[in-house]
């Protein structure tokens, strides 16, 4: 699903199951509010808004441990499940968006076993399986009952970014079962590209103006009345 936040003018993978997407463009303008595609925020799945809190609230205490490190994950077969949910909006790295697996599976054995600083969390990225760090090339049925990724750390910050009554400037894609926004474009000479904004494709906006939950609600905040929108912004870096 794509939204536009430009002046006129994503796919979510799981390793072990797919979602459908669907696609829609909104504009946040201020101007423009009542005649966008709005969200209604209230049917937003309360278990996904809870699950993203739950996820970023866990990386203050993480950002003094190593950036990227390797990961062996064993299944008993090529059928047993991962046990992770992916978010991929960018072709070179995958988002970790929820650990679905219990403690048997192949990420909770790995994560029982292996130190506290290279343990995998919701909010990491892959950015490479077997070595293969161009993901769109790796197909499911190459995948073998040991599976190496390489897990990148998240740089997690805050923006604020003032739209003076008119447009963000940005472009973001996003899927409907997810609960960050990924930035497929930033328009220059608008506020997002503004000095100060440290706004590039590829970030993922988790909030905004503090609100965290599914992508479709922070869609909706971030298309509501007012200039002041607080991003909290998590790169790959």
């Amino acid at each position: 699903r794509r939204a536009s936040l430009l002046p006129r003018r994503g796919s979510s993978q799981c390793l072990d199951r797919s979602t459908a997407m669907r696609s829609a463009m909104l504009c946040c303008c201020a101007a423009e509010a009542a005649t966008s595609d709005r969200v209604d925020v209230a049917a937003e799945d309360s278990a996904t808004a809870e699950r993203s809190a739950a996820v970023h609230e866990a990386y203050p205490v993480l950002q003094t441990r190593p950036g990227v490190f390797n990961a062996l994950l064993v299944r008993g077969s090529v059928e047993e499940p991962i046990g992770i949910s992916l978010e991929s909006l960018a072709s070179s790295k995958l988002y970790i968006a929820n650990i679905t697996g219990d403690v048997n599976s192949a990420v909770g054995r790995y994560n029982r076993d292996a130190p506290e600083h290279e343990r995998i969390y919701p909010g990491d990225y892959i950015v490479a399986v077997d070595g293969v760090a161009h993901l769109q090339e790796l197909k499911r049925s190459q995948l073998g009952a040991e599976i190496e990724v390489t897990v990148q750390r998240p740089l997690l910050f805050t923006v604020v970014v003032i739209k003076f009554g008119g447009c963000l400037g940005l472009e973001v894609t996003y899927d409907m079962t997810g609960s960050t926004l990924n930035i497929s474009t930033v328009k220059p000479s608008t506020p997002a590209s503004a000095p100060g904004v440290d706004l590039a494709v590829g970030d993922r906006i988790v909030a905004v103006n503090g609100r965290r939950g599914t992508a479709t609600a922070l869609l909706a905040e971030l298309a509501a009345a007012g200039d002041r929108k607080e991003l909290d912004v998590s790169r790959c870096a």
